[in-house]
């Protein structure tokens, strides 16, 4: 991971978001996926695309995926995230538009795409890409989408993609069985009282 720079002090995000800390660190099989999971946010947040990656959220049914999925959404906030999916970032000519003022491009159950996938390999390259609004001709030269990528699936992103880009690019994290919508944790919003100290330790960390 190019946002990996070695094992942070996690101290503070243990002390003060102690459930958060027991979710990540459980599901994503110890502190090296509590690190990459906090720089891939720390980069999201500040907008720093031109590192060039995206995050594979990857595991079994029930493994967490989706509970951490709902944490993220609610640190990074609605009005700053974008929900698409490959098929309409690749076939829908007024996607790209939508995606422009978000820091998180959320693409659910992106499993196996059996098309080219040119416009995440431009986004995720921080290129331009051409966008269309409606009643509207294409921008110039086109747009830079600043956001990150966030995919969620049962296992890795598979598509007929022959370079390398896109697997250079990926940041894969591996979500084992973890809590779930049912933990007590969730559904009593004690990590959503965590939010505010998530969020201030991610951006300390170095």
């Amino acid at each position: 991971c190019p946002l990996y720079e070695g094992v942070r002090d996690h101290r503070q995000i243990a002390e003060t978001a102690p459930h958060f800390y027991k979710l990540t660190s459980t599901m994503l099989n110890g502190q090296h996926g509590l690190d990459v999971l906090c720089a891939c946010l720390k980069a999201t947040i500040t907008g720093q695309a031109w590192l060039q990656f995206y995050v594979e959220l990857y595991g079994e049914p029930e493994s967490g995926k989706g509970t951490l999925i709902r944490v993220l959404e609610q640190l990074i906030g609605a009005g700053n995230i974008a929900n698409t999916t490959l098929s309409a970032l690749e076939d829908n000519r007024f996607e790209i538009m939508a995606l422009v003022d978000a820091l998180m491009i959320l693409i659910p159950d992106a499993a196996e795409f059996s098309q080219s996938v040119n416009n995440l390999k431009a986004i995720t390259g921080y290129d331009l890409v051409r966008g269309e609004e409606k009643r509207e001709q294409q921008r110039g030269k086109g747009e830079r989408i600043e956001g990150i990528i966030w995919m969620g699936m049962n296992h890795p992103l598979r598509t007929p993609e022959r370079s390398r880009a896109i697997v250079r690019r990926k940041v894969p994290l591996f979500c084992k069985k973890g809590w779930t919508v049912r933990d007590d944790a969730l559904e009593n919003k004690i990590i959503e009282r965590e939010l505010p100290h998530i969020f201030n330790s991610v951006i300390a960390m170095s």
